[in-house]
């Protein structure tokens, strides 16, 4: 007995020194509400790099309020692109009415307008020729016409989606707006959990996701999207002051990651990332 305790002890005393000397490969991450509280995460310490969309990273980082934190530049942090679509239940028709909506708006300029007045300007995606498509009966479009409404699901997302005072505003805000005004109906919007997004759909708590939703054929699975609108690329975040201190992969084995979870980051952070840093 005596002897059997004495090697569960020595298993134990390895095990505390392993721990001790970083013998982890696992990348430290927590998964955030959305991309918003991963950047104020960074920004009050609570996390070291946040992981997020370059679309909504560069506005915020060029601001007064997140100004004391920079996006990580340099080839080695350069990830590839990827693009937004709105999501909608699969096989649901709408995506066509939705495209042909997003066409109309890139001839009449009103794609381009939204996309200046963002400073968006340089991220906007060519929209492909289509028709208005016909009507059918007992679709997914046409209950979404017998409500009268179209209900949209996002999260605060500057400048997607954000409130401006009262004002809902964003990029994403005014483009469904106007495309709700070709097919000439309502448009509600909802704030979701992202990490429920697709439940939502499915329930038909909303009829759509528009909200910087990044295509990926994992989710082409499951979820019929439009065509792109817009391209993005994910970034790492840090404080300025720590610019020297994470300027490598190797340099980052302890560092706190955050991003939204669910999200192409929190994806990104699992995958790229914890490769790149512990090989």
């Amino acid at each position: 007995m005596k002897k059997l305790i004495s090697l569960i002890l020595a298993g134990l005393f390895v095990v505390m020194v392993l721990a001790s000397c970083g013998g982890s490969n696992t990348i430290n991450y927590t998964a955030a509400e959305d991309q918003l509280t991963a950047l104020r995460d960074v920004k009050a310490n609570n996390s070291d790099i946040a992981v997020m969309d370059s679309v909504m990273a560069n506005f915020y980082c060029e601001g007064s309020t997140f100004g004391d934190l920079m996006v990580l530049g340099g080839d080695d942090f350069k990830f590839d692109s990827e693009y937004y679509a709105i999501g909608f239940r699969k096989g649901s028709n709408a995506v066509d009415y939705i495209n042909y909506a997003l066409y109309v708006l890139s001839e009449n300029g009103k794609y381009a307008e939204i996309g200046e007045k963002y400073g968006l300007t340089d991220t906007l995606c060519e929209i492909e020729s289509c028709s208005m498509p016909e009507d059918q009966a007992d679709s997914d479009y046409a209950y979404i016409k017998g409500k009268g409404e179209i209900v949209i699901g996002y999260t605060v997302f500057e400048p997607i989606a954000y409130k401006d005072g009262d004002d809902l505003v964003g990029f994403d805000i005014d483009l469904a707006k106007e495309v709700a005004d070709i097919l000439d109906i309502e448009v509600k919007f909802e704030v979701i959990n992202w990490n429920s997004k697709e439940q939502e759909l499915n329930a038909k708590n909303i009829d759509c996701i528009w909200n910087g939703f990044t295509y990926t054929e994992e989710r082409a699975e499951n979820i019929s999207f439009s065509k792109f609108y817009m391209e993005n690329r994910q970034v790492m975040v840090i404080r300025e002051a720590d610019a020297d201190k994470y300027a490598t992969y190797a340099s980052m084995k302890n560092a706190a990651f955050a991003a939204e979870g669910g999200s192409a980051g929190e994806k990104l952070v699992k995958g790229t990332i914890q490769k790149n840093i512990f090989g």
